[in-house]
């Protein structure tokens, strides 16, 4: 999540219980941290019950509760009481920027380094010849007395500043021609060539703390990894726990870097025997497919919509059921939603029925990347799965007429089921047989 320094902060968290009801008897409360996880902000500040959206909600008054914030990163984390049915704790990330609305749109930095060359331009006195040692006398009287006299006059030597100002010279750096600066290796030619190949995209460059919850029963691992995949699947970073560390609760944080204008996934696993997975998104481009699980009573429906709320609570899209999908019958529903560059806020789905249910997603585009194409392969994969486009062949059966062996595929599309064509994928289904109509063990397994 993103924010502006200085604005007050609105936190929100919804409960969700396993039978689709919310937890509103809970007490919650929230800290924020440093990024290093020792430091502490912002403590115990309450969260109250929101009837309208269904949520714990607070607006963190800045100049009272955090009046030494500055920009960077940091964790938020929820305290959960009085209830059985969550985590005593959950984290998320939050990021304080810099509102480049404001000022001359210059770091303090650069406004002391042109503060210096002023009063250096400025101080006249270290300029000036000493010619106190030199007699006055025969033919240099006359040349040294009209050098004195220019000495004499130092105004003639000051540059003329007054039409100089921190703005007027913030706006000629950010308004000078791109195309003047192209030098190899410069940062003119730098930009442009980002601007080049990624011309209407939001990139971002450098490293960015990330968190998994793995579940209490998971604390105290050392096993915990990551690695990076691109949004077409491929591998970008192998497997690594370099950089990994426990947090509270089964909880495991680490600072991981990334090059310009990357997108793809965080798969985490715990690296034991059999490992548990979480798989996180990196976005950051404005389009990108975003799901909600509404549970299995909620299949079916042509109601279900959703409407964006930016970081203010202000409505920036009217609901809409536009472009909302099902996967399947599973009561999970989906989207591709646009957004704008850097645009950060929450996106409501609603059931759309007589008494609709809520779900919250928080959206914040410099965490995200476009993997669109990649998620959507995994959607046909999983309508194939639920038997939607499958086909079924090559049976082998044992002496009982058990069967022992099969072929299943997946297609994206109906036409092409039973030919070589849009095969998603190809699983090998095998079972052992104890007895006449009976198995022991029947297993799938993905084969290509």
């Amino acid at each position: 999540m993103q924010f502006i320094k200085g604005k007050n902060i609105p936190f929100s968290i919804q409960l969700i219980k396993s039978d689709n009801s919310y937890e509103e008897d809970a007490t919650v409360t929230y800290d924020i941290y440093q990024s290093d996880l020792t430091t502490v902000c912002v403590s115990a500040q309450t969260a109250s019950w929101n009837d309208t959206f269904n949520c714990y909600h607070d607006e963190l008054d800045v100049s009272a509760n955090w009046p030494t914030q500055s920009i960077g990163n940091y964790i938020l984390k929820w305290n959960i009481s009085d209830t059985d049915y969550f985590a005593a704790n959950m984290i998320e990330d939050i990021c304080i920027l810099t509102d480049a609305s404001s000022g001359s749109g210059l770091t303090p930095a650069q406004e002391a380094k042109i503060d210096n060359i002023y009063s250096e331009v400025t101080t006249y006195d270290q300029y000036k010849a000493d010619v106190s040692s030199l007699a006055p006398s025969g033919e240099y009287n006359a040349r040294l007395a009209i050098i004195q006299a220019d000495l004499d006059n130092p105004d003639q030597y000051k540059a003329d500043l007054s039409s100089l100002s921190v703005s007027g010279i913030a706006d000629a750096v950010w308004d000078e021609l791109a195309a003047d600066h192209n030098i190899a290796l410069s940062t003119g030619a730098l930009l442009s060539q980002i601007h080049s190949t990624n011309t209407n995209s939001y990139s971002t460059s450098g490293s960015i703390t990330k968190v998994v919850d793995f579940g209490t029963l998971s604390s105290g691992l050392s096993t915990v990894g990551y690695t990076l995949y691109n949004a077409d699947s491929s591998e970008y970073q192998s497997r690594t726990t370099t950089g990994v560390y426990a947090l509270s609760g089964g909880c495991y944080a680490a600072s991981i870097d990334y090059e310009n204008s990357w997108q793809g996934l965080i798969v985490w696993d715990t690296g034991t025997g059999s490992p548990d997975y979480v798989i996180d998104e990196f976005n950051s481009d404005g389009t990108v497919v975003r799901t909600v699980n509404f549970g299995t009573l909620k299949t079916g429906l042509s109601t279900v919509g959703y409407t964006l709320y930016n970081a203010l609570g202000v409505v920036r899209t009217a609901r809409t059921t536009d472009g909302v999908f099902e996967l399947g019958s599973s009561g999970c529903y989906a989207a591709v939603i646009s957004f704008e560059d850097a645009w950060s806020g929450t996106i409501l789905w609603d059931t759309g029925t007589g008494t609709p249910d809520y779900a919250i997603d928080e959206y914040n585009v410099s965490q995200e990347v476009s993997v669109t194409s990649h998620i959507n392969s995994n959607v046909k994969k999983v309508l194939g799965l639920v038997h939607s486009n499958i086909y079924m062949d090559n049976p082998v059966y044992d002496g009982d007429n058990n069967l022992v062996s099969l072929r299943i595929r997946i297609y994206s599309d109906a036409a092409s089921v039973g030919t070589s064509n849009n095969v998603i994928s190809t699983y090998s289904v095998t079972s052992v047989g104890d007895g006449c109509g009976m198995f022991s063990s029947w297993k799938s397994v993905e084969i290509g």
